[in-house]
């Protein structure tokens, strides 16, 4: 079996996948440049505590180029289509994620499309998480990044009762937590059972199911310019289309939760 073959097999049974080194020093360099207008572009509009710019394409101010060839990066595209199918393209927005720098900030657990969108039924969701083609997404960070956590394992059945206490013991309204001490956000993420931290180097790709349970927990001393997008296929433009035409969601839901 080949690399991308033995991780495909990996993705599926953990829903995780770390391509260790996969940007070139060269392409890491000018993202970081670019990286660094754009998170100045975000806390000038959104104040010291912003966590997103929400879309890098979409930003005035810059420039598309270098974010989308991390994206046609061959090793990713390999991957890509091993874990998924040929068919699974990069959406069309790709957040840059970033360090708050006044207080740590916490998404805490949750399993998207699941917690944070309008009436879902739970059965439906869950034959779509069973379906390893559906509810994928990627983090490349620029900087040494261990925000992400992910219950390995979790992402296609259902949730147990001790995963859903987790949850419910951390409290927030709509999943973010802060307000606390770093020590006390830790806390929650180690609440979880079987939960752990996804630690990544600059130049790093992970790609992960959005189904499975994931936190995002945010330092606010540490550095993060992390890009975050997510590939879609036929089945994940079907699912949304269904919950549009029922009227299921107000708009076209465009991002899974950023951790």
């Amino acid at each position: 079996m080949d690399a991308a073959g033995a991780a495909a097999a990996r993705y599926h049974d953990t829903g995780l996948v770390v391509l260790r080194n996969a940007v070139p020093p060269s392409l890491l360099a000018e993202l970081r440049a670019a990286a660094g207008h754009a998170a100045d572009l975000a806390r000038r509009a959104a104040g010291p505590q912003c966590q997103r710019l929400p879309n890098v394409f979409a930003t005035e101010g810059l420039t598309p180029d270098r974010w989308r060839d991390l994206l046609e990066l061959p090793t990713l595209r390999e991957h890509v289509e091993a874990l998924l199918t040929p068919a699974h393209r990069p959406s069309r927005a790709m957040a840059l994620l970033i360090n708050p720098t006044v207080e740590p900030w916490l998404m805490t657990w949750h399993r998207d499309w699941l917690h944070n969108a309008e009436a879902v039924d739970t059965g439906e969701w869950l034959d779509a998480a069973r379906n390893t083609t559906m509810f994928n997404q990627l983090n490349a960070p620029l900087y040494d990044d261990a925000s992400l956590w992910i219950r390995p394992g979790s992402h296609n059945r259902p949730s147990r009762p001790d995963e859903e206490a987790a949850r419910a013991a951390a409290g927030g309204g709509g999943g973010e937590v802060h307000g606390r001490p770093l020590a006390a956000l830790s806390e929650i993420c180690r609440a979880m059972p079987g939960g752990e931290p996804v630690r990544l180097s600059a130049g790093d790709i992970a790609l992960y199911r959005n189904s499975s349970w994931h936190a995002g927990l945010y330092d606010h001393r540490d550095r993060r310019a992390t890009l975050h997008t997510w590939f879609d296929g036929d089945d994940d433009r079907g699912w949304q289309q269904r919950r549009r035409s029922a009227g299921k969601d107000a708009k076209n839901y465009a991002s899974p939760a950023l951790n």
